[in-house]
């Protein structure tokens, strides 16, 4: 950047990947500045999805080892689901998030197909996380 003379508005608020890196009180500014919608989401794979069951588990009160099991009770589901949606939060893929609850990646995908009806159990436990940093 020293090596320029001028440097264009839209150079120093680019974002690369549509991230956006720095504290709080930066990211404001750019998106003040910013003509654009700028979204400030979550880190790729900021909690493990063991992190992410923990949570799920300490919330639906449901194991971390029924959520792996071959059970098709609706509640343990309903958890499966939720961990499902939590971990795309963080970024995970869908074949990861199988792989952690031992299913086919065709049951996570129809998991996710219910976002909006789970959004505030989403939100509750990506607070969770976000409060105890996925411990």
């Amino acid at each position: 950047m020293e090596d320029q003379e001028t440097l264009a508005k839209d150079a120093v608020y680019a974002t690369v990947d549509q991230r956006l890196q720095g504290d709080e009180s930066f990211i404001e500014q750019v998106k003040e500045k910013s003509d654009q919608q700028i979204e400030v989401g979550k880190k790729k794979k900021e909690h493990s999805l063991a992190a992410i069951a923990r949570s799920v588990e300490t919330q639906a009160s449901i194991t971390i080892k029924e959520m792996q099991s071959e059970t098709r009770q609706s509640r343990v589901t309903d958890a499966r689901r939720l961990v499902s949606l939590v971990a795309r939060v963080y970024g995970y893929k869908k074949v990861e998030i199988a792989q952690y609850l031992r299913k086919d990646p065709a049951a996570v995908t129809l998991y996710l197909k219910e976002t909006r009806e789970r959004e505030k159990e989403v939100e509750a436990v990506v607070a969770m996380l976000e409060k105890t940093g996925g411990s």
